[in-house]
């Protein structure tokens, strides 16, 4: 049996659920002429839709001038003020950005989901202030209007004929207001083009908000009305309130999902369905997919670095960008860029000019991917000075600036999965890794894994990946095929992110014994020796392979699989762990560079006063074989214009 409300009933019952402060803040914030948006499914308000809608609409506008007469308790005249309020109800109380327009939501309340980008500084505004005419010197109680603006200040005595009045400097009543700017989130935007608008946050809002921070924003969608400017307005969202976004994980797993994934981990080909359910439209590639698998689950430490970062490096046409694009799907917090477009400030912070003339620090790709991953395609193709920015982002995990008076540092907690074309088009095998990318070595060994993919002839796999290709144009649905969807797969791995694995007794002597096997193995070798860095990668893999598999820790068998992962990931590039192992091999390449060998011929000339004859050192320069002798003369004259060398007293020249 229904129950029937009267009309009081009902105003009472819907001023106790807007006495709430998710209501209450918005209504207290409400225009005259504003239009408040009800969501009627919250709360059970539906419950009490017993009427038409405009009736309904009457006895929820009467609720909310009784919380607007709560707030002005001294005013008469609410009901009058705001005859003009109106009530828009919904089912749904979240929009796109993208969808706002003014025809439909101009002074409504909307809310939607966004991505704070960029903050302004704070500032204050008037609300109340005594004014004094310099004529008469009487004074007036100045207050400002709903809009934040002060209009009437001039003196009510005739004789004055219409002064302007000077606001005291004391007993004035102010308070905080800041501009931010907002922006869709990258899954909700249209043709991934995602729509920023610019937000006003006042009162106790101002100074909560910051950049990279995922909220959910109810304000009022408004024209900035300045006739001065023509009759061409700028948007602007009053936020009202505000709501943390958790981190997004829209599951599709049940219980009985979960139960039987744990089930499936414990036996043997787990691991190789779960590769095979990862970007099943390209064929191969397994230990390079294992890999991006394990950089999706991540790594777990409480001081140290626990996001692994791994770098893709071949020849164009083998799906290195397909692999990054499928990686940026499945991770539900992620961006994929190409460094070709890419700047420092773009991937880090950088200030921007707003249309209004100031400037603001932007988050760039790494801050905005906190706890993400980013994947940036054509790293080799990024300009020295802007891949010089992400050392910080890469180890140390932040992302700082400091320019013209803005000194800011945000988290990058982020993974990067980065590819890399060889600079000549095609893989050079007698170069080094370094000249083939030229990407400078301490960047190179800041990540976990780096993976050569060479475009190799062979009529048996090239048959298989052409049929496989061929098959792809059908259209034919592979679901049947795979043994996670890439929803599934998205849920699965949200899941085992959060999981914090702890290390075992005999994990660590595992891992101390590879460590100990590499250092020994690359001891003699005057390059870059194996250091602490790759027994920290050592450390985040295994982990990840134990959260891959639902573990709480990390036992032999996930450092024995990352042990074998290695094996075969040097091997592509030429290099054995059994036979000898040496990170300069794999860093600098058995051949050295042009530059190593001029250090290496000069000190070889060195005299015992450390000084070098200048025809000696080219001849032996050009012994070599990698200089002739008019590029060995080049060499000599670029290093004495960049002071690098000094000419002696006795015609000889020695290093500064």
């Amino acid at each position: 049996m229904s129950v029937t409300y009267t009309d009081s009933a009902i105003v009472d019952a819907l001023f106790d659920i807007f006495n709430k402060p998710k209501y209450s803040d918005v209504i207290e914030s409400l225009l005259p002429n504003s239009i408040f948006t009800l969501n009627i499914m919250n709360d059970n308000i539906y419950e009490f839709f017993t009427m038409k809608k405009e009736e309904f609409k009457q006895l929820v506008k009467q609720a909310v001038i009784r919380i607007k007469e709560q707030q002005f308790a001294d005013s008469s005249s609410i009901d009058y003020e705001f005859r003009n309020l109106k009530i828009s109800l919904v089912s749904d109380d979240t929009i796109k950005m993208h969808k706002l327009n003014a025809k439909e939501h101009e002074r409504a309340v909307v809310s939607f989901d966004c991505e704070i980008v960029a903050v302004e500084r704070e500032k204050t505004y008037i609300k109340k202030a005594q004014g004094y005419c310099p004529l008469c010197y009487a004074t007036q109680e100045i207050t400002c209007d709903y809009e934040r603006d002060i209009n009437d200040i001039i003196c009510s005595n005739i004789k004055c004929k219409r002064h302007k009045l000077t606001i005291s400097k004391t007993g004035l009543v102010t308070d905080n207001i800041q501009y931010v700017y907002l922006q869709e989130l990258l899954s909700d935007s249209k043709n991934s083009t995602p729509v920023m608008m610019r937000g006003v946050a006042i009162d106790e809002l101002s100074g909560t908000l910051y950049v990279g921070q995922k909220k959910r924003i109810t304000g009022m969608y408004k024209s900035v009305i300045n006739l001065s400017k023509g009759n061409v307005n700028d948007i602007i969202i009053e936020i009202f309130s505000t709501q943390d976004l958790e981190k997004k994980n829209d599951s599709c797993l049940s219980d009985d999902d979960l139960k039987m994934l744990k089930e499936e981990a414990k036996k043997d080909e787990f691991m190789d369905k779960l590769v095979g359910s990862f970007a099943p439209l390209i064929i191969g590639y397994k230990d390079i997919k294992f890999s991006i698998l394990l950089m999706l689950a991540g790594g777990y430490s409480k001081v140290k670095r626990g996001d692994i970062n791994v770098l893709l490096v071949g020849d164009p046409s083998l799906a290195k960008s397909e692999l990054l694009k499928e990686c940026s799907k499945i991770s539900n917090k992620s961006m994929y860029t190409s460094g070709r477009g890419a700047s420092a400030a773009g991937l880090t912070i950088g200030l921007v000019k707003m249309d209004n003339g100031s400037q603001v620090a932007q988050a760039g790709v790494l801050p905005l991917c906190n706890e993400g991953h980013a994947c940036i395609d054509e790293f080799d193709k990024m300009s020295p000075n802007d891949r010089s920015a992400m050392h910080e982002g890469m180890e140390q995990q932040t992302v700082s600036i400091a320019k013209a008076g803005f000194r800011m540092t945000l988290p990058a907690k982020t993974s990067i999965l980065a590819a890399a074309n060889p600079k000549y088009g095609k893989y050079d095998t007698s170069m080094s890794l370094i000249d083939n990318i030229d990407i400078p070595v301490p960047l190179v060994s800041r990540f976990d894994l780096i993976w050569l993919i060479r475009d190799k002839v062979d009529v048996q796999e090239d048959s298989i990946k052409a049929e496989h290709v061929l098959d792809t144009f059908t259209g034919d649905d592979m679901s049947s095929k795979i043994f996670l969807t890439r929803d599934q797969f998205s849920s699965y791995l949200s899941f085992i992110r959060d999981s914090k694995p702890t290390i075992s007794e005999e994990a660590k002597k595992k891992l101390a014994e590879i460590y100990q096997r590499m250092r020994s193995l690359s001891a003699n070798n005057e390059s870059l020796a194996v250091g602490i860095r790759q027994l920290e990668a050592l450390a985040r893999l295994s982990t990840a392979h134990a959260k891959l598999l639902f573990k709480d820790i990390v036992d032999e068998q996930d450092v024995q699989a990352v042990e074998e992962l290695l094996k075969r990931m040097y091997e592509s590039l030429g290099v054995s762990m059994d036979k000898g192992f040496s990170q300069a091999t794999l860093v600098l390449g058995k051949k050295e560079t042009k530059e190593q060998t001029a250090n290496r011929v000069w000190k070889e000339c060195e005299n015992e006063n450390k000084s070098v004859k200048y025809q000696l050192f080219v001849k032996k320069l050009v012994d070599t074989g990698m200089f002739d002798e008019s590029s060995a003369k080049s060499l000599f004259s670029q290093w004495e214009m960049k002071c690098m060398i000094k000419l002696n007293g006795d015609g000889t020249y020695r290093k500064i």
